[in-house]
């Protein structure tokens, strides 16, 4: 009755919090395309867009409707974000993502997001090991635990630590970020795995029973919820 780009967006997204339901998930991307022909300029609504087919599986679009969303309003870091958490889906556009990633954290090098974004996704290109950039790495996450304090993603540097043999550190990032998120299933996972290793077998029985409350938890879920943020 009133197709305002707020109305459209919200319809939009309630179906796709709610795509458990028979074709709401494909009724959320159907009104979301129409969003974004009536609003070709509105880069929230093709993130919402792009998180719609990323729900459903379809990795390869949503990544370059994120990375348009991207290149639309490079004020937005929104796209950025989400490219950053599912940048792994489309092998064949993960240079378009790097890029986009490296130029957002470069743009903006005092806010936390695209420094973390970027962290991990230049992890991930050096193969988890102790390449070239890791200095680099180590230098984005610090700055991003320091300009985001609550925030637990930057931890992330607990995994660089391990792959460096630096278990000491690893297990104390990734307690950090546990405190600050007890629903953070990857730092449940890397510290069941530490405290084993280290011979620590009342924290790894601990942290190995909050994996099994957690495992099963849809990242989809979390990637729906986020876009109405």
């Amino acid at each position: 009755m009133d197709p305002s780009q707020d109305n459209i967006f919200d319809l939009a997204t309630f179906l796709l919090q709610h795509k458990k339901y028979v074709g709401a998930l494909d009724d959320s991307i159907k009104i979301f395309r129409y969003g974004v022909g009536q609003y070709p300029r509105s880069s929230r609504m093709m993130v919402g867009l792009g998180v719609a087919l990323y729900a459903n599986s379809q990795y390869d679009e949503a990544v370059r409707v994120l990375c348009a969303a991207a290149d639309l309003n490079p004020s937005d870091r929104r796209p950025v974000q989400f490219l950053g958490r599912v940048s792994r889906v489309s092998p064949e556009l993960e240079p378009e993502v790097n890029g986009r990633l490296r130029d957002f954290a470069e743009r903006y090098p005092d806010n936390a997001a695209t420094n973390y974004f970027y962290a991990p996704n230049l992890w991930e290109r050096e193969g988890g090991q102790s390449g070239k950039d890791v200095d680099k790495i180590e230098r984005l996450l610090n700055k991003a635990k320091a300009l985001s304090p609550g925030w637990y993603e930057p931890h992330y540097l607990g995994v660089v630590y391990e792959a460096q043999n630096c278990d000491g550190d690893a297990i104390a990032e990734m307690n950090r970020a546990v405190k600050i998120d007890p629903e953070f299933f990857p730092a449940h996972y890397r510290l069941a795995v530490l405290y084993k290793r280290a011979g620590r077998k009342t924290e790894a029985a601990a942290e190995a029973a909050a994996v099994r409350r957690l495992k099963g938890k849809d990242e989809e879920e979390q990637a729906s919820h986020d876009v109405t943020r």
